[in-house]
């Protein structure tokens, strides 16, 4: 995860390393089960299966770099007029300031909206549809919890699809 990665890749998440961290404790877990009973003079049955499975390739296969393509960093610079993004949607690098000239647009929180609910940040990506964590609404991503940003709404929906 600290090492730059090779061209047109993105960094390996901690959700990717999450999900080989799974794969492993269910590899090992299967190949374990009922059979835990160290026997005296040999290794035990957990470190064998541990250091069996820690390099297998279902393991593996999550850590392995996604290409930027499609991903996150490419589609940042999709035009704003794409659908899902909702009334009241722009573009800025982040930070309040305006997004001419830069090379990393952002996402802007309209007016009737804000960033934290009860001091918890909530996820800009998700709000116009494109985060990709898989995790459930009212929940936390990397960035920040799944809630509606509307003012006087902070429901268990995007702000995109909000009613209100």
């Amino acid at each position: 995860m600290n090492e730059a990665p090779l061209a047109n890749y993105r960094h390996i998440s901690v959700e990717q390393a999450i999900n080989a961290d799974k794969a492993l404790w269910v590899k090992v877990s299967n190949d374990t089960r009922g059979n835990l009973h160290p026997k005296t003079g040999a290794d035990k049955p957990f470190d064998v299966s541990f250091t069996k499975f820690a390099e297998h390739p279902e393991v593996l296969q999550h850590l392995n770099p996604l290409q930027n393509h499609g991903g996150y960093k490419n589609d940042q610079h999709q035009p704003s007029a794409s659908k899902g993004k909702g009334k009241n949607f722009q573009q800025s690098d982040g930070k309040g300031k305006s997004a001419k000239g830069k090379g990393k647009p952002g996402i802007a929180v309209p007016d009737d909206c804000e960033m934290y609910v009860d001091g918890k940040q909530l996820c800009k990506r998700w709000q116009i549809g494109k985060c990709t964590a898989k995790v459930k609404p009212g929940k936390r991503c990397m960035v920040g919890y799944h809630m509606c940003w509307k003012k006087n709404c902070h429901k268990l929906h995007p702000g995109n699809e909000c009613p209100h």
